[in-house]
C-alpha cells in the first residue's frame, strides 16, 4: 500500500466513523423521549451531543487529511518540475 493510497483509506475510516456517531446520535435522539426518568433522559442527551461532537470532529479530521494530501501532491508536482527544469538548464549549459 503505497502513502497517497493509505492516506485515502484513513480519510474513508474517518468518514465511515463520522456516519457511525451520526447514526448512534439519531438512534439515541429518538430514545430520549421514551426514557423513563428525566435523569435518564438528561444522561442520553449528554450522549447525542458527545456522537454529534465526534461526527462532527472525525468528518474535520478527515477533511484535513485531505487538505494534507492535496498540498503534498502540489508540492510534489512542483518540486517535480523544478527538478527537470533544473536538468534541462544543466544539459543546455553543457
Amino acid at each position: 500500500m503505497d502513502h497517497n493510497e493509505s492516506i485515502r483509506k484513513f480519510e474513508h475510516l474517518m468518514l465511515k466513523q463520522a456516519d457511525h456517531a451520526h447514526d448512534a446520535a439519531t438512534e439515541l435522539e429518538a430514545l430520549v423521549l421514551l426514557m423513563p426518568s428525566e435523569k435518564s433522559r438528561q444522561l442520553a442527551q449528554l450522549q447525542v451531543k458527545a456522537s454529534h461532537k465526534q461526527a462532527k470532529d472525525f468528518r474535520e479530521l478527515a477533511q484535513q487529511v485531505k487538505v494534507k494530501l492535496v498540498r503534498a501532491r502540489l508540492l510534489l508536482a512542483i518540486n517535480s518540475g523544478y527538478d527537470s527544469y533544473n536538468q534541462q538548464s544543466d544539459t543546455q549549459a553543457a
